[in-house]
């Protein structure tokens, strides 16, 4: 809730009558490999309504610094006691289920210690894809993490320090290879421009829109002019 670009976005009203969150939080539910889906949020009072959201869907709640996310992982693995970590932006309302399902088997079937599916090198538009690392493993960051930008962006400390740990990249498919999408809620132009890409989607399949359901339609589109507005 705390935004400096856009306060408040987490409650801000993306398709219909869905907030940012409710959208995120919907959508993360259809995944079929996550054990459990927990919200980390922070203690201030801004944030109760996004509590409610969770509470209302059925998703646990663990509440902790503002600042300090990274503590709050801790926190949520200290609570709950996961093998792994799972971390999906809840700036992504677009956040793909079968992309989630997609990491974590790579993830488990290679024995990473950390993989992605959303970097620039992964194709996948930004907001699609999502992260996941070894509880064990965070929980080493945690303790040898000084510096405050590795504790609000909770696993820079191990993309900066690749040569450390086992990491794996997922590629995405060709169909739906276009890095240069932009599918994230960073400023009001970006909520404008996906309340527009929302509603321009099947509205018999919402809010659970496959992500080569959404990759049609931009490209239904124009691409060039669809690229020149996300990326």
């Amino acid at each position: 809730m705390g935004s400096v670009r856009l306060p408040g976005k987490s409650m801000a009203q993306i398709y219909k009558n869905l907030s940012l969150l409710e959208m995120v939080m919907q959508r993360v539910l259809k995944s079929k490999n996550l054990d459990m889906i927990i919200l980390a949020t922070s203690t201030n009072t801004n944030c109760d309504p996004l509590v409610e959201i969770a509470d209302s869907l059925g998703i646990l709640v663990v509440r902790g610094s503002e600042t300090n996310v990274l503590s709050r992982f801790e926190d949520a693995i200290r609570a709950y006691n996961p093998d792994a970590i799972v971390r999906i932006c809840a700036d992504n309302p677009l956040i793909d289920p079968e992309e989630i399902d997609k990491l974590v088997n790579y993830f488990e079937m290679n024995h990473f210690d950390y993989s992605t599916n959303n970097r620039y090198e992964c194709g996948l538009p930004d907001g699609l894809g999502c992260e996941i690392v070894l509880s064990d493993v965070l929980l080493k960051t945690t303790s040898n993490v000084l510096d405050n930008q590795y504790r609000e962006h909770v696993t820079k400390y191990i993309t900066d320090h690749q040569d450390d740990f086992h990491i794996g990249l997922l590629k995405a498919e060709e169909e739906l290879w276009y890095p240069d999408l932009k599918f994230d809620i960073d400023s009001a132009e970006d909520l404008e421009r996906m309340k527009d890409l929302c509603s321009a989607l099947p509205v018999e399949k919402a809010p659970y829109w496959t992500a080569k359901e959404i990759i049609n339609i931009v490209r239904s589109k124009n691409i060039d002019k669809v690229k020149e507005v996300y990326s």
